[in-house]
């Protein structure tokens, strides 16, 4: 500390800088890796600000790619059944009974175009994932990479998305 006040500013950018590499240094060591993406963005960071650190990992693909692409086909699959069986009430209900159409016919239509886009879009999660490389999925609610794959899938959310970029500057997959 008295070097650093003796030395001024560059003592004290010194000794940030020292911080820094220690902090880095130790979040990549005790980091859990997996496909390198968390350990390979905190190493970016560092090197963002001046802080020296070794050579980045590469990203790779999870262990878990095959549980992480059952539960994203699962989404898409409720995804689908919902939107299937609004449709068949739609026909039941006022194309077989030939009501008229108003009220609720109206409200099920939204809830039938808002369940198809659920679908498409899972679809496209589903896709993203098997065309990335290192993606991961994130579970709604939790916020935690696949710590909910073992959890509820429903049809009324969207719950699984996928990242597929290590850092949000743009880092490749």
């Amino acid at each position: 500390m008295a070097r650093m006040r003796k030395d001024g500013a560059s003592g004290r950018e010194g000794f940030v800088l020292a911080m820094a590499a220690a902090f880095a240094q130790n979040v990549v060591k005790l980091s859990p890796i997996d496909t390198h993406r968390y350990v390979r963005g905190w190493m970016e960071a560092a090197r963002g600000a001046g802080v020296r650190v070794g050579a980045l990992p590469p990203i790779v693909n999870s262990r878990k790619k095959d549980q992480i692409a059952e539960a994203l086909v699962k989404q898409v699959n409720l995804t689908r059944k919902r939107e299937g069986s609004l449709i068949n009430a739609r026909k039941l209900w006022y194309e077989d009974a030939n009501r008229p159409r108003r009220g609720y016919y109206f409200k099920l239509e939204r809830k039938i175009q808002k369940a198809g886009e659920r679908a498409r879009r899972a679809e496209e999660e589903l896709q993203k994932f098997l065309q990335t490389t290192g993606g991961i999925a994130m579970m709604r609610g939790s916020g935690a990479a696949l710590n909910g794959y073992q959890r509820m899938i429903t049809a009324d959310a969207l719950n699984l998305t996928v990242r597929d970029k290590s850092t949000a500057g743009g880092g490749g997959s």
